[in-house]
């Protein structure tokens, strides 16, 4: 559709003729045929007088002069506009049904999140059907729920009779609040400082979480150690790490994946797609560069509607082991899809139509290192530690730290740095004692005692001889 406004209307004035040569514009889309169209009704309602240049004459003023309804005034199109557009063009879907909305809301619900309700709730169920005459937890007004959960959090233990650590605790209780939101029950917060009616219950969990933190439980957390630089090495020097197969090739693609974009759980890995990956040039040299989609600490809701999805670019390091080289060939191979799919045997690398699996990508990082001789507790939260880690020990900023692992508060970034042997032992150095002074060699150290100091007394001052009391002396230190 051609804009009438581009068309210049001279002194001479302007026909029909000239009008249709020029027009793409479907007037019979709004019901109209050009016979109803009168040049003379549009050039004395718009006032035409001398030239009208396109900045004077839009379709917009034409349509207004001819009574044309354009969509932005109004959506209510005749039947003739209807039966001219396509037949397949509605705007919106079938009324949705109840059963779609919560499917909808489920879907979006993160799988571990689930997991922790469900055993949360698990756990109070077998303790209570253990007790007499405890009602169900749905049903419980605010006071029972005061005093059954008192009582359940101090007698609460794991399968085999040993108590829960106080983080563990206060997990059981957040799964429990979740479960009475998930059935609709909102006027009951447990863990709001606001609310009067649950205060015993907290003053007893907080108590109870002190308690076994007194005693010793739950006070160490065990969290995977990252991967040093020396180890990163040894890992490609025994050939783990490259593209020779599309076994190491894929491994070398899930460890970067973790150390330069931040990934962690198997569940954002089995996401992927290839598309989510840019291979590119510009003024600073090659990149690769990834764009985020939804993951464990970006939804994309209500919540975090200001937050910008996560969109990073790392830039190449020309070399024998340049990872943007290494992106490019894994992606001219795969071409688009699925991130991760199967290896198959042989050079040069190929992959096959069947996308790994949850259970391996779960574990891939513990069989890289366990592959490579490393011993320690290695998981694919490993991958994220290492990033923020040799970040630090490198003094980057921590706002460039938090960019690369989507971190949005330094006191959860910090949780991921971890210094390194060498900035251990220099720690330690210099809180240690003092060492021994050591003695040059073929002498013995003796000590000598301290020599008193001669004193005068104040008294004795004014007795002193005047005048010089030393003369052509020679000390010697």
């Amino acid at each position: 559709m051609s804009d009438l406004g581009n068309f210049i209307i001279g002194d001479g004035g302007l026909d029909l003729q000239e009008l249709s040569a020029i027009n793409d514009f479907d007037f019979e889309l709004f019901g109209i045929s050009e016979d109803d169209i009168n040049l003379s009704q549009i050039v004395d309602n718009l006032e035409v007088t001398g030239s009208v240049t396109d900045e004077d004459l839009t379709l917009s003023q034409i349509c207004d002069t001819l009574d044309i309804k354009t969509e932005n005034e109004t959506e209510n199109v005749t039947e003739g506009a209807a039966s001219k557009s396509s037949s397949d063009a509605r705007r919106f879907r079938d009324a949705v049904s109840d059963e779609e909305i919560r499917e909808l809301i489920n879907s979006n619900i993160n799988l571990n999140t689930k997991k922790n309700t469900s055993w949360a709730f698990g756990v109070f169920e077998m303790w209570r059907k253990e007790r007499d005459n405890v009602p169900e937890i749905l049903a419980m007004t605010g006071e029972n729920l005061n005093f059954y959960l008192g009582r359940f959090i101090v007698e609460a233990r794991k399968r085999d009779g040993t108590e829960y650590p106080s983080k563990s605790l206060y997990l059981i209780t957040c799964g429990l609040l979740r479960y009475l939101r998930d059935n609709d029950v909102t006027d009951k917060n447990i863990l709001d400082a606001n609310d009067h009616r649950f205060a015993e219950f907290r003053k007893i969990l907080d108590s109870r979480m002190k308690d076994l933190l007194k005693r010793g439980i739950g006070g160490k957390t065990k969290q995977a150690e990252p991967i040093l630089p020396e180890d990163e090495a040894i890992i490609w020097e025994k050939g783990i790490f490259g593209d020779k197969t599309a076994d190491t090739l894929q491994c070398t693609m899930f460890f970067y994946n973790c150390k330069l974009f931040g990934m962690r759980g198997h569940d954002e890995h089995h996401a992927l797609e290839c598309d989510q990956f840019i291979i590119g040039e510009d003024s600073k040299g090659k990149y690769v560069e990834f764009v985020g989609r939804a993951s464990k600490t970006f939804k994309g809701g209500l919540a975090q509607r200001e937050i910008d999805i996560k969109n990073i670019r790392h830039y190449s390091n020309q070399g024998e082991r340049c990872i943007v080289d290494l992106y490019e060939k894994y992606l001219q191979v795969l071409v688009s899809g699925k991130f991760y799919r199967r290896a198959l045997p042989g050079t040069p690398p190929r992959f096959g139509n069947q996308p790994v699996g949850v259970n391996k990508l779960r574990n891939l990082m513990k069989i890289v290192c366990a592959r490579a001789g490393l011993s320690g507790n290695y998981t694919n939260h490993s991958g994220k530690r290492t990033c923020a880690t040799q970040l630090y020990i490198a003094g980057v900023d921590e706002q460039e730290i938090m960019n690369r692992t989507g971190h949005r508060s330094e006191k959860a970034v910090r949780k991921y740095k971890s210094a390194d042997e060498s900035v251990l032992r220099k720690v330690s150095s210099v809180l240690d004692p003092p060492q021994k002074r050591k003695c040059p060699e073929n002498k013995t150290h003796q000590e000598e005692p301290t020599a008193k100091r001669a004193t005068v007394p104040l008294s004795d001052i004014s007795n002193l001889p005047t005048g010089s009391l030393f003369n052509n002396c020679q000390v010697t230190f």
